[in-house]
């Protein structure tokens, strides 16, 4: 899903540089690595505070205690999150509320934003959720109109872009009252271990978010709230100031990236592509398909046999989760975050795709499971076809009715020649190919180090169908390289 000792290849020479630096320096703890990048920060984020801490769910953590809330008070987040997002809310005593997502982005749905609110209401946290903002603008005005405390939740999209209707453009985590974000490494400006950071545009709660992190305590050992111990630690911070420099890059890496999965998988029959907020840049932390016809799970499946990681993100909404699961929230309170948990799947996103790599991705998605697709359309003219797999799970699954591939249309045809006993499934190619007539091959070919095809597989599989055929035997060969 990452590549990142590729993406640290490119910037060897200054990770290099920086560590040993550092290293040398023997500040370990809060050394002026730490100082500087909250500074470079500040000033690629348009001016606002930065105070680094030891990662995102303790920013977020630190958020919630800097505004003063109390036990009992109630804070409005969405459903379809990483549990992060609702834990350290829960963890402070405050009582997080949950509410669905919008159907096109899949962030905080503004009607029940404001239909959640109560006099109990201290804070919102918005997800800017794969990469793009929330409506912040909508947000804010809600939250402006009644004193409510806006937490942006920026792990995923870091250094995207917000405009609103009068023209002016912000960097996410420096709307709402507090931001935080991630370093964690996958993240689009990641370290080599865990860091997070808050911003703010308040001096006054800058300073507190400050003695917050640091025990609580301004001059040390005079502790004047009650704190914690969280903290960026230099070497990472090293890590940082070099990649934060080449964080526009990343991103139009990523944009580049995205554009093309676009090109290749918008017309595909039963898949979404990410919608693009209009008002927001998207910087691709995630490509998230939606898939439809409850295929999901097959396409996913079929990706793995072909080589290629997918990621759901997320399996289960946070109210479907034990540790948030209520009698407020039956089943089906909210459609969208149910839906979309059995419809999205991450593709591979990262700043090292090449065309070539993301060639293949598209290819595998667009044809699918050949074999299967081809012996099912065989036997649906008349043939006697078996499909033969040495995945014994595969072949066992399909024996169940469970097809590893996301094809519109081809569960019906396998069911109706499985029932008629025109379509079978076997691990065993000699005994499928003895006494057949024909052979249709359809075999993975991976592209090898230099983009080309892998043949190596499709020669072998050859191979040990020529110990086995007979005369009459007719081989139809089908490489499903690009």
């Amino acid at each position: 899903m990452v590549d990142l000792a590729s993406q640290h290849a490119r910037i060897q020479t200054e990770l290099d540089a920086a560590l040993l630096t550092a290293a040398h320096a023997g500040a370990y703890i809060q050394g002026p690595e730490v100082k500087a990048f909250a500074q470079e920060l500040s000033d690629y984020l348009g001016g606002v505070h930065v105070i680094p801490c030891a990662n995102g769910t303790d920013a977020l953590q630190i958020a919630l205690m800097a505004l003063n809330l109390k036990p009992g008070d109630e804070v409005i987040t969405a459903t379809f999150t990483y549990v992060a997002t609702a834990e350290v809310i829960a963890l402070l005593g405050l009582i997080p509320v949950l509410v669905d997502v919008d159907p096109a982005f899949f962030a905080l749905d503004l009607r029940q934003v404001e239909a959640a609110i109560t006099p109990k209401t201290k804070a919102i946290v918005p997800v800017h959720l794969y990469g793009q903002g929330a409506d912040m603008e909508g947000l804010m005005a809600i939250a402006n109109q009644r004193g409510i405390a806006v937490v942006e939740d920026t792990a995923q999209a870091i250094g995207a872009h917000y405009r609103f209707s009068q023209g002016t453009a912000m960097r996410l985590g420096t709307i709402g009252t507090i931001g935080c974000t991630s370093f964690f490494p996958s993240k689009n400006l990641g370290c080599m271990g865990d860091g997070g950071a808050l911003m703010t545009r308040d001096a006054d709660l800058a300073e507190r978010v400050r003695m917050i992190a640091n025990h609580g305590q301004k001059v040390k050992y005079r502790h004047d709230v009650i704190g914690c111990n969280s903290r960026l630690d230099t070497l990472q911070a090293a890590v940082l100031r070099v990649k934060l420099r080449h964080l526009e890059t990343y991103s139009n890496a990523r944009q580049t990236a995205a554009d093309r999965y676009d090109a290749g998988l918008d017309q595909l029959e039963g898949l979404v592509i990410p919608a693009r907020n209009p008002a927001s840049t998207h910087v691709f932390h995630q490509y998230t398909l939606q898939v439809k016809n409850g295929q999901r799970d097959a396409l996913k499946a079929h990706l793995e046999a072909a080589g290629i990681p997918s990621m759901i993100y997320y399996p289960w909404p946070l109210h479907e989760q034990p540790a948030f699961a209520s009698d407020r929230y039956p089943q089906g309170a909210f459609p969208v975050a149910e839906q979309l948990c059995h419809e999205v799947l991450s593709l591979p996103m990262h700043t090292e795709l090449t065309e070539d790599i993301q060639a293949y991705i598209i290819h595998a998605i667009g044809t699918g499971y050949v074999g299967l697709v081809t012996g099912a359309c065989l036997s649906d003219v008349g043939m006697d076809v078996t499909c033969v797999d040495v995945n014994v799970q595969k072949i066992e699954n399909l024996h169940k009715g469970i097809l590893p591939i996301y094809e519109p249309g081809l569960e019906e045809i396998v069911a109706r020649n499985v029932k008629a006993g025109r379509l079978n499934f076997s691990t065993s190619l000699k005994e499928a190919i003895q006494g057949s007539e024909a052979a249709f091959i359809a075999v993975g070919t991976p592209p090898g180090e230099d983009g080309s095809a892998d043949l190596q597989y499709v020669l072998a599989v050859a191979q040990e169908i020529g110990a086995h055929m007979s005369d009459y035997l007719v081989v139809i060969t089908k490489s499903t390289v690009p």
